[in-house]
């Protein structure tokens, strides 16, 4: 075996398959809106396992008169090696992005991470059909792992010229002046 594909072998063996981590979402009283009451926004994400839960109790970390904070542990976010190209383009992004894809509950009417993904198709592809989507920035465990796997699995397609058509040589169906000869 050659020195680069042991190096490779050694690279697989080191990515895990996905990674752990717990959601930070957000509640505030809004009180300059008539139509809206309380906004939600994502504050972040912690990578690791460290509290285990299956993803549906959520904990309340903070309050205050004006907002409050609930931590929402349990989740994984998974690679795919057909999502590669978003990866990567989020990956060479100003600033990185995790996408945290949520949905009310309607018992408790708390906003409920369901997914959280680095692909911006996948997060697209839900908003599109009307889940609600934040973005948090990606902390460097998750840029590392994801930059390695893309490294691993993804080759960007070189560009080509396309060959350009002589528009003033004339088809054999075509008439005087490029005009279509109907017969």
């Amino acid at each position: 075996m050659n020195n680069q594909s042991s190096e490779k072998t050694m690279l697989e063996l080191s990515l895990p398959e996905s990674f752990p981590l717990s959601v930070v979402m957000q509640q505030t009283r809004v009180t300059t809106n008539i139509w809206q009451t309380i906004q939600w926004s994502a504050i972040g994400v912690i990578v690791g396992e460290r509290h285990t839960s299956n993803g549906e109790e959520s904990e309340l970390i903070l309050q205050d008169e004006h907002s409050s904070q609930h931590l929402h542990p349990g989740y994984r976010i998974r690679l795919h090696k057909d999502e590669c190209e978003s990866y990567y383009y989020n990956l060479i992004a100003e600033s990185p992005q995790i996408y945290i894809v949520c949905r009310t509950d309607e018992v408790d009417k708390l906003m409920r991470p369901m997914l959280v993904s680095a692909s911006y198709d996948e997060a697209a592809a839900y908003h599109e059909s009307d889940n609600e989507v934040y973005t948090v920035p990606m902390p460097a465990e998750l840029y590392n792992w994801i930059e390695a796997y893309v490294l691993q699995h993804y080759q960007p397609e070189k560009k080509r010229k396309r060959k350009l058509t002589d528009w003033k040589e004339e088809r054999p169906q075509d008439g005087p002046n490029g005009m279509l000869c109907n017969d």
